[in-house]
């Protein structure tokens, strides 16, 4: 694996993260 391949995937990990961290922040404020 080159180390463009390992970044990318690395980053699609972190905006996942963020998007179900900011999912789950909008069920709790909606409560």
């Amino acid at each position: 694996m080159t180390a463009e391949i390992v970044m990318g995937l690395f980053w699609l990990t972190v905006a996942a993260l963020g998007c179900c961290a900011c999912i789950a922040a909008n069920h709790l404020v909606r409560r």
